[in-house]
């Protein structure tokens, strides 16, 4: 059992590394699918390829499923911690610039940017979504997407925009 939490636990932590040397050398356009590359699609093919030549293929292949559930909750968590959550923005306007009113804190977080616009171009950038002269429309990838979270919203039982 250890093996197999330490294997798929290195395994994870190899993908994170190789993710955060393309981070730092290269401007990845389309960030959830070199994620996918490199924590889900060239790791299982590794595991596959171990699997099959090894005396104990069973202990790879649940080596592999750690993997892929660490990847999995990796790749979901991800675009949360790389975007600027509202609440953690407030958080650097109020250290930068503490005393503000709340009104002021608006406006500072206002003068900063646009959130939604930088959204947009990141969905934009990521297929999932395209402008058009008509206005943006959703791609194939993005109609899946947003199908697959509408399902599972449903089964949580929560409504667009609660959670």
């Amino acid at each position: 059992m250890g093996t197999i939490v330490v294997g798929g636990i290195i395994g994870f932590l190899a993908s994170l590394a190789a993710q955060v040397m393309i981070w730092r050398l290269f401007r990845v356009q389309r960030e959830l699918l070199v994620l996918a590359l490199l924590f889900l699609i060239f790791p299982a093919a590794v595991y596959l390829v171990v699997s099959l030549v090894v005396p104990t293929p069973v202990t790879w292949l649940m080596i592999a499923l750690l993997h892929l559930v660490l990847s999995s909750a990796y790749i979901q968590t991800y675009p949360a911690l790389r975007e600027d959550i509202p609440s953690v923005a407030i958080l650097f306007v109020i250290r930068d610039t503490p005393g503000l009113s709340s009104e002021e804190v608006i406006a500072e977080m206002a003068s900063r940017g646009d959130l939604s616009t930088r959204k947009i171009d990141d969905l934009c950038r990521d297929g999932l979504a395209t402008k058009q002269s008509t206005g943006l429309t959703l791609t194939r990838s993005g109609i899946i997407f947003a199908m697959a979270f509408h399902i599972y919203r449903k089964i949580l039982g929560t409504q667009r925009d609660q959670g």
